[in-house]
């Protein structure tokens, strides 16, 4: 199955994925996604185009990993193909963070792949969602210590003090 997605996005039939391939294929996928998503088709994701959206891309996910999953086609999931389903993607990520194929995880090697794992992540400069658990903590704490309006009349926020430079001091 990957040989046939890395195929399709192999544009130039070299039987190798370049970085430029890739891009290409990511930026299509992603214009057609917002076209998708855009039902109203004013240029623009309103919360709702994102939540149907989403809602669609979840469904489908569930629908491909049931088809993925249910191996003789009969429409159901065994308990056998369950625990392959979920044991198999399992054995693939021991086998990336075995590092040196003994086969067993050090410490190091576990801390070398969350090391990895953290470093992509923050390399992508994804936004972060207006709703994590940092920006919910700020918030509060934010909330917390600003004054609260008293009387109807709104909170103020100090003026910030002026200062006034030192002077030069001479050598």
């Amino acid at each position: 199955m990957l040989a046939s997605i890395a195929g399709a996005f192999d544009t130039n039939n070299d039987k190798q994925l370049q970085a430029s391939e890739l891009r290409s294929a990511v930026q299509t996928a992603i214009q057609g996604g917002f076209t998708a998503a855009d039902t109203n088709r004013d240029g623009q994701l309103s919360q709702s185009e994102v939540n149907a959206a989403m809602a669609g891309v979840a469904r489908q996910a569930a629908q491909a990993s049931f088809r993925q999953a249910d191996t003789d086609g009969n429409g159901q999931i065994s308990q056998a193909e369950f625990e392959k389903a979920i044991v198999e993607p399992a054995r693939v990520a021991f086998k990336v963070m075995d590092l040196n194929h003994d086969g067993q995880i050090s410490q190091e090697e576990a801390q070398t792949a969350r090391q990895v794992v953290i470093s992509k992540l923050r390399s992508m400069n994804l936004p972060e969602a207006s709703n994590s658990p940092r920006r919910a903590i700020n918030a509060a704490v934010g909330s917390a210590t600003q004054p609260q309006p008293t009387g109807g009349q709104p909170a103020t926020t100090p003026a910030p003090a002026t200062t006034t430079p030192a002077p030069p001091q001479s050598r």
